[in-house]
């Protein structure tokens, strides 16, 4: 079963989280990847004020590496349980971090 929720996290929550991160590092064409592409340049001309480049930064993190934590976190649990009821439960969370 835990082989199952691998496969299925392989091929259906990894790229989700992938073009989730490439989102937000301004490599997409959203409007949300051109706006952070934009406060990128402002970033590196330092015309914001110092509330904003923190905000910027904390958004970024977040924004980046909490869903990859998060579905580390998953994945480990997964790893560690033979219950199936465990399993379901991991399972279920992934997909809807996916989401």
């Amino acid at each position: 079963m835990n082989l199952l929720v691998i496969i299925v996290y392989a091929l259906r929550v990894a790229p989700t989280v992938f073009d989730e991160f490439f989102q937000t590092v301004g490599e997409g064409d959203t409007p949300a990847s051109r706006l952070n592409s934009l406060r990128v340049i402002l970033w590196n001309q330092g015309i914001d004020g110092t509330e904003r480049q923190v905000g910027y930064k904390i958004e970024r993190y977040m924004k980046s590496i909490y869903p990859v934590f998060i579905n580390l976190l998953m994945l480990f649990v997964l790893f560690l349980t033979d219950r199936c009821v465990v399993v379901v439960v991991v399972s279920f969370g992934m997909w809807d971090l996916a989401n």
